[in-house]
């Protein structure tokens, strides 16, 4: 059965890298939840609620922290671009955490102001947005890259280690009455100890020579990223990351706290999902001939339509009993 098992897998290289994925992204996903009832024991929920909003205001910078040239990377024929493509990607990546933190220094007062109950100092927290901001969009630079050369098992390696150390960095600091340091410490460390194994794995690419002339054509060429994908991206994080900081600051930064950890709880196969089928589908239609476009994303709905029936099912059964429970509620 295992041989028929893999014989299937080796013919249907699509479900193949899905599962290959979905495989380290369950795990990662699974390790917040194992320890999300731990950490509502040991952090206030004052303390959550920080690390919520924190999360939220990165939230708005990091899906166009590369002006989304990242996703460009996949469709270069010539890999010497796709490596100038990782190139600019991180410049522009840096330059937006660099202004991030800025903004960061001049209003992260007044941001922590708008949200009743925070801890004190909260604004401190705020300044590490810069820093958050750069790790995820280098991450996700990186992870085009692997995914352009269908390096799936080292993208689900990875993850796995970077929820591993984020779930035992704030386990571990919160019994030393860390706080929210502890909480946005094990975030930030998680994202940099996953681009060190990808450097260890040899999973960043090589630099290559790069005028300014080529720099320029190449940002034209794909200009339709920044200019059509960017503003999409940027509306869709308002949406999702506004909520949150709507409910801080109407409610306070305890209600925000247990609400984004229901959040992280109820979405979590969502993201399980999402994450494994975008991303291999998107390198999949990226070298699909035109014409046969159509039909790839009629397959893949239909994979998207019966896979994720189970985990919906599962969220409708279980989040009443189960919820309440995790967040530490009496």
């Amino acid at each position: 059965m295992i041989r028929r098992f893999k014989e299937f897998l080796s013919s249907h290289e699509f479900v193949g890298h899905v599962l290959t994925l979905m495989t380290g992204t369950g795990v990662a996903q699974l390790l917040p939840i194992l320890t999300m009832p731990i950490l509502t024991r040991i952090y206030s929920q004052e303390a959550v609620g920080a690390w919520v909003v924190v999360n939220a205001v990165a939230g708005f910078v990091i899906p166009v922290a590369a002006w989304r040239y990242d996703l460009a990377i996949m469709l270069p024929e010539d890999e010497s671009d796709a490596r100038r493509l990782v190139q600019i990607a991180s410049r522009i990546n840096l330059a937006m955490a660099l202004m991030t933190t800025g903004v960061m220094v001049l209003f992260a007062p007044r941001i922590a102001a708008l949200f009743d109950g925070m801890p004190e100092g909260a604004a401190a927290w705020l300044y590490a947005v810069g820093l958050i901001t750069w790790a995820f969009g280098q991450m996700a630079i990186y992870t085009q890259w692997l995914i352009r050369n269908k390096r799936f098992k080292l993208v689900s390696r990875n993850k796995v280690f970077q929820s591993t150390t984020v779930a035992v960095t704030q386990v571990g600091l919160g019994p030393l009455r860390a706080g929210t340091l502890g909480l946005v410490l094990g975030t930030l460390l998680g994202q940099v100890a996953a681009l060190c194994n990808l450097w260890r794995g040899g999973g960043i690419p090589k630099r290559v020579e790069m005028s300014k002339e080529h720099t320029r054509c190449l940002m034209r060429e794909h200009r339709r990223m920044p200019l059509l994908n960017a503003p999409n991206a940027l509306i869709d994080a308002v949406r999702l990351q506004g909520i949150t900081l709507l409910i801080g600051a109407t409610a306070g930064a305890a209600i925000v706290g247990q609400f984004g950890l229901a959040w992280m709880l109820v979405q979590a196969p969502t993201a399980l999902i999402a994450s494994a089928l975008t991303q291999v589908f998107f390198q999949r239609l990226s070298v699909t001939p035109r014409g046969q476009m159509s039909a790839l994303v009629r397959r893949t709905l239909r994979t998207t339509l019966l896979v994720a029936a189970v985990p919906f099912l599962l969220i409708y059964f279980l989040a009443p009993p189960v919820l309440p429970w995790v967040l530490g509620s009496d």
